[in-house]
């Protein structure tokens, strides 16, 4: 006899593996990343989450953003740019990624997010917020809205709720500001500390998240030891307030990665 679960749970894993945002690069981050915790971007970035019981809630989740991609989108009345790449190097960080949608004419960036229902749910969702902030930064658009859909029967709920009158809202340079310092600690963090063998390594503690009282872990695909900078500058965590400009040049001299603002965008 089929073996389903056995077989469908080793589908979800090698689908699982393609679309790994593992990290060891210490400068390398996603949007969905810098938009979590301190302890959950470090932990996603080097791929210490363990979602093994997961995999099919993501996959859900995949599907839903295929459907809206393949089916729903091509037969919109504007122009859309589906699963837009983005590349944004910024105070010493390469920022990658993919935007769910593009809205040329109305220079807006659309997020997909799947629910699987609406109890508890309160938007905005902060860390959804961030990460569509970073988006609309990289493809320097002028506004975002986040399209929140239902797994049970794909029922739409946007951010802003249409009910208020206003359909997107505006970037907030603050705040990506305040993301990428976030990145830049956790680099910072990376190069001095090497790689964590267990959860007593993690320099992160744990907050009052949800992603942080759900965290499962795994460290088999980290090497003991292993160098995390190979030729690569080192960022200095907690610098001196007089050395600050001056690492700065210094990792500019040294990578060519100043605040450019600039951005790499393939629809």
């Amino acid at each position: 006899m089929i073996d389903f679960e056995s077989a469908i749970q080793s589908t979800l894993i090698q689908l699982n593996d393609k679309h790994s945002h593992t990290e060891l690069d210490p400068y390398t981050f996603h949007p969905s990343q810098l938009a979590k915790c301190s302890r959950q971007c470090y932990n996603s970035k080097l791929g210490l989450l363990d979602h093994t019981d997961a995999l099919g809630t993501f996959h859900t989740g995949t599907t839903i953003h295929e459907f809206m991609e393949n089916e729903v989108t091509p037969d919109l009345d504007v122009e859309t740019q589906c699963e837009v790449a983005i590349e944004m190097e910024m105070d010493g960080l390469t920022i990658i990624g993919h935007a769910d949608l593009y809205e040329p004419g109305t220079n807006t960036v659309y997020d997909y997010k799947s629910r699987a229902n609406w109890y508890r749910f309160n938007p905005p969702i902060e860390r959804h917020l961030d990460q569509i902030y970073l988006y609309m930064k990289a493809l320097g658009a002028s506004q975002g809205q986040i399209v929140y859909l239902a797994k049970s029967d794909l029922e739409i709920r946007t951010w802003p709720p249409g009910s208020a009158g206003i359909d997107a809202f505006g970037p907030d340079p603050g705040r990506v500001q305040d993301l990428l310092e976030k990145g830049k600690h956790i680099a910072a963090t990376i190069i001095d500390e090497g790689y964590p063998t267990s959860k007593e390594d993690i320099p992160f503690e744990k907050c009052d998240c949800w992603l942080c009282e759900k965290e499962s872990l795994r460290f088999d695909h980290l090497q003991m030891g292993a160098d995390p900078t190979p030729d690569r500058t080192v960022l200095v965590a907690e610098p001196d307030e007089t050395d600050v400009e001056a690492t700065k040049e210094n990792i500019e001299d040294a990578t060519g990665r100043g605040d450019t603002s600039q951005s790499t965008v393939d629809a």
